[in-house]
């Protein structure tokens, strides 16, 4: 009975491992509330369990983008608060999502202690790099980019664009047509 138990316990475990890896590949808020509430709620989390003020401003455009933009934007936007959160010693936080025409625009500022960016980027420390170096490789497989600035003593602030393909743009230019 007691190796039953264990069995049913362990059952259980993988069962919950495999439903939080599921929902990490794509958050089902996503689904739910689409990026920009996914990405409010997220926001008001952060500063509820770690008391920063996290200041969430979406411009533009609010419409539906593709699966593979949302999941990275959102992901993006998590890894950057998420090292906010680690390393930076921050009291506010801003998030602004920009949706243009052809692209989406991501700035994540911080008030935190900042870093020296040449001696961090030039630096041995794999670890500390892990978080910025997922931000870009996810940007970069869309053709997006990030771009840092950072100051000891004088916060952090992350750039990062995401091209918006053109299906997504709710325009869909017709075959026909010669310009």
């Amino acid at each position: 009975m007691e190796r039953l138990n264990w069995l049913q316990g362990l059952a259980r475990g993988i069962g919950r491992d495999i439903h939080q890896i599921a929902s990490d590949l794509r958050p089902t808020a996503l689904d739910d509330l689409g990026l920009y509430k996914a990405l409010e709620a997220f926001c008001a989390e952060i500063q509820r369990r770690f008391g920063i003020s996290v200041d969430f401003q979406p411009l533009g455009r609010r419409d539906r983008l593709g699966q593979d933009v949302e999941i990275a934007a959102y992901r993006a936007v998590q890894e950057a608060v998420s090292n906010v959160v680690k390393h930076a010693q921050a009291r506010n936080v801003s998030v602004v999502i920009d949706r243009r025409t052809a692209e989406l625009r991501i700035v994540v500022e911080d008030d935190g202690n900042g870093f020296d960016f040449q001696e961090f980027s030039q630096g041995e420390s794999r670890h500390a790099k892990l978080g910025l170096s997922v931000i870009e490789e996810r940007l970069t497989l869309l053709g997006g980019s990030l771009a840092i600035e950072s100051e000891p003593g004088h916060g952090t602030s992350l750039f990062m664009r995401i091209p918006v393909p053109i299906e997504e743009m709710g325009y869909v230019p017709d075959p026909d047509h010669v310009d």
